[in-house]
């Protein structure tokens, strides 16, 4: 009765004082097995600031009029490209407001009704889904990140704006994927953003298995399919658009600054912008496992040893409850090595 919950409870004393917050301390036996960790881009390797690094206009406006236009319909979204038109850009001289509350797309963009015109800000793959604008017009040759916004004037679209962002790697990315690989973890990354940047990131951190321009159900089938190939995924995100990628794994990790949403529905929370804390996750996780299984096997020896012998009155019970005492302090001090020594050394 006290060989698991001692060391749950340890395992997750360890992780929250290192900022790492498990829902459910079953998790662990999870954790300990994945052998996949699966990344989205935006926000989760990268920092999530995006600057603004080229603004391209291709209809009948100013700059500033599609700077305002963008903020406008990204306000109140979350994104790392909401954030990036409403803080950084919202400058623009001109400003603007929506007829109605914007439509947000999930993994996609926004769309909005602005002095009566119907626009669409988001991915090449949604503009053109939505508006019938070549999807080869829109693809990005830089490996920035680039949306598209488009409006509908009398019946028909036209494409007004590609906006293009820079953002910047993590800089404890890289030692944080050398220390899974070292514990024998495959990592990939799933991107909803255009091939280029994706591949630009992923060839920076030397990871392999990448994708780019992915919608939510995309990501999905790409963990179902590791999944069918008997792999245990964890998923990290941080963005509404990450939900069906982080319900589908089987277990899912939200970084700091994730979506209010994101965070809720994640089995797991990291409380610092520190991708370092994976490793000694999963690491805290296998230690757990082996403390777990040390102590199962303690229990089972000592009770079908001195029951036994309790009952053929070999031991006085005095003697049999004080050993029964004293299995219990084993049991809880190995849990407790988990805390003291090994999470220290790890």
């Amino acid at each position: 009765s006290l060989a698991t919950p001692t060391v749950y409870t340890a395992a997750l004393s360890c992780l929250r004082k290192q900022g790492i917050l498990l829902r459910d301390g079953r998790y662990l036996e999870r954790l300990a097995k994945v052998s996949n960790i699966v990344f989205d881009k935006t926000g989760t390797l990268t920092e999530g600031k995006l600057q603004l690094n080229q603004l391209e206009v291709f209809a009948a406006a100013t700059k500033s009029q599609v700077l305002a236009i963008g903020a406008a319909l990204e306000q109140g979204a979350h994104h790392p490209v909401a954030t990036a038109f409403v803080s950084q850009i919202i400058s623009a001289n001109a400003t603007v407001s929506l007829d109605e509350p914007a439509q947000f797309i999930t993994g996609g963009g926004v769309t909005g009704i602005i002095n009566g015109q119907h626009y669409i800000l988001g991915s090449s793959s949604l503009v053109a889904a939505n508006t019938g604008i070549s999807t080869q017009a829109l693809t990005a040759q830089a490996d920035t990140l680039s949306v598209y916004l488009a409006n509908n004037n009398g019946g028909d679209w036209q494409l007004m704006a590609k906006f293009s962002f820079t953002d910047t790697i993590r800089p404890e990315a890289g030692v944080s994927l050398r220390q899974l690989r070292s514990l024998g973890l495959a990592p990939a990354m799933f991107s909803g953003d255009n091939s280029n940047a994706v591949k630009a990131v992923a060839s920076s951190l030397a990871i392999n298995d990448f994708n780019g321009g992915m919608n939510a159900q995309q990501k999905l089938s790409a963990i179902n399919t590791l999944q069918q190939q008997q792999k245990v995924v964890l998923s990290v995100g941080d963005g509404l658009n990450d939900l069906p990628f982080l319900g589908g794994a089987d277990v899912s990790v939200a970084v700091e600054n994730a979506s209010d949403l994101t965070l809720q529905n994640a089995n797991i929370n990291l409380l610092h912008s520190d991708l370092r804390l994976l490793p000694t996750l999963i690491q805290t996780a296998r230690l757990a496992m082996r403390r777990l299984r040390q102590n199962l096997v303690w229990a089972l020896l000592y009770n079908s040893i001195m029951i036994p012998l309790a009952m053929a009155g070999f031991i006085a019970p005095w003697l049999a409850a004080l050993g029964m005492s004293f299995s219990s302090l084993v049991v809880v001090i190995n849990a407790r090595r988990l805390h003291v020594k090994e999470f220290n050394n790890a």
